[in-house]
């Protein structure tokens, strides 16, 4: 019976050894894995500056792994190689229509080149005559007259009326300045019925559109007209008209001044 008893409290003895045993093991290896996990955290830290070996280092221990494994992502890095497209170009090929021009030989509505200085147009007939002042036959009375021959289709026409008057002599004669133009003269009595007997030399007769007789010379020498009105008055209107001769180039401007008396 003593020997039973005494076989219990050594039994007992020696499973309390046995636990407080194990529980002091258990309790030095959590300390040393509160070390390690301690260890292990200061082991990992590093700054994102793209160092690999803070990243990798730990102490020993279970939760090291853990712990030592965590890391910034050190290895990224900036896509150095990203460049704006430099080839692009606007297209400088690209222009006006430089070649396009005006047309200097362009006319008026009959055909004709626009000329400077021409102010009596239109004056083409003798209907639309250009109506310059009244003269007697005096030659003192006469005067003069300019304008512009607007190419070779242009023909222009003035209108006076002149006196028959006492003391001076009825010789309408008018001459042109310029060569290259054909200078006419067509008269048409107030009473009466006029009638040419003569033209100046060079000059050739000549009738006007509407019927009238008259001269007509193709140079710059004076054209008289030889006429009577079949009466004691030979006050008439005269017609005069100038016109580019044929050779001329067809849109020419001729600039022209004619002297005339009755």
């Amino acid at each position: 019976m003593r020997t039973t008893v005494i076989q219990g409290a050594f039994g007992f003895s020696l499973l309390a050894a046995l636990v407080f045993a194990c529980s002091s093991s258990s309790s030095d290896s959590g300390a040393v894995s509160d070390g390690g996990g301690s260890s292990s955290s200061s082991g990992t830290s590093g700054s994102s500056g793209g160092s690999s070996s803070s990243g990798t280092s730990g102490s020993s221990g279970g939760s090291s792994s853990s712990s030592g494994a965590s890391g910034s992502s050190g290895g990224s890095s900036s896509s150095g190689t990203s460049g704006s497209s430099g080839t692009s170009s606007s297209s400088g090929t690209s222009g006006s229509s430089g070649s396009s021009g005006s047309s200097g030989d362009a006319g008026n509505d009959a055909g004709r080149p626009t000329c400077t200085n021409e102010n009596d147009e239109p004056n083409e007939a003798e209907a639309t005559a250009t109506t310059l002042a009244n003269i007697d036959d005096c030659d003192s009375s006469g005067t003069k007259l300019t304008s512009v021959a607007s190419g070779t289709a242009d023909s222009d026409t003035f209108r006076y009326a002149g006196a028959d008057t006492a003391g001076c002599i009825v010789d309408p004669t008018a001459q042109l300045n310029v060569a290259g133009a054909e200078l006419c003269m067509f008269v048409a009595c107030k009473t009466g019925t006029a009638t040419v007997s003569k033209c100046s030399t060079g000059a050739a007769s000549a009738t006007s559109p509407s019927g009238k007789p008259g001269c007509c010379i193709q140079t710059t020498a004076p054209l008289t007209t030889t006429f009577a009105c079949g009466g004691s008055d030979d006050s008439a209107d005269v017609y005069m008209r100038v016109k580019q001769l044929p050779s001329n180039p067809q849109s020419a401007c001729l600039p022209y001044e004619v002297q005339y008396h009755f």
